[in-house]
């Protein structure tokens, strides 16, 4: 492969969740050595969240569940994600004030008429944007059906793919 992959963090959890219907194809996928694994740290937030709710339904070692820091780690390290901190930030007029805040915010309210999306979503999707830039990720890997139906609409606006799991393997 090409170029990176920014892993939507449903792709992260089903790894560990044998009944999600992404597991098998997580799995291959995190175990393929060709390929530069990305996240942000709104991935590392959303990972926080999702196992403080789903810990009993995960797959996970022995030891983690009652350690949410501990987990985080193991699971950033299992899945080779590469986590990059916060890239850029810029200052915006916004009706008459000066706001300071992260590129990909900016770009998420930027595109946001244009894709259609829940917040969170838009948002690592402008950071993906902003990887592809300096770390050549040029796939957003989800299995996420509204973010896989906005895949035309992206790759036009962003130069960004965005790609079923199994599509990648």
């Amino acid at each position: 492969m090409d170029s990176g992959c920014y892993v939507d963090t449903s792709v992260i959890i089903a790894r560990y969740k044998p009944d999600d219907e992404l597991y098998e194809h997580s799995e291959r996928l995190f175990s393929r050595d060709d390929v530069k694994f990305y996240a942000s740290p709104l991935t590392l937030v959303e990972l926080y969240a999702v196992l403080s709710r789903l810990l009993d339904e995960l797959l996970i070692p022995q030891g983690f569940e009652k350690d949410l820091d501990a987990l985080v780690g193991f699971i950033v390290k299992d899945c080779k994600l590469n986590v990059v901190p916060h890239l850029y930030t810029l200052t915006l007029d916004f009706h008459a004030r000066k706001i300071r805040m992260p590129l990909e915010y900016y770009l998420a309210f930027r595109y946001a008429g244009r894709l259609k999306l829940r917040a969170l979503d838009l948002i690592h999707i402008c950071y993906a944007k902003i990887l592809n830039e300096f770390y050549d990720v040029g796939f957003f890997v989800t299995g996420d059906e509204e973010l896989l139906s906005k895949a035309e609409i992206a790759s036009e606006l962003l130069k960004l793919r965005i790609s079923h799991p199994r599509d990648i393997l």
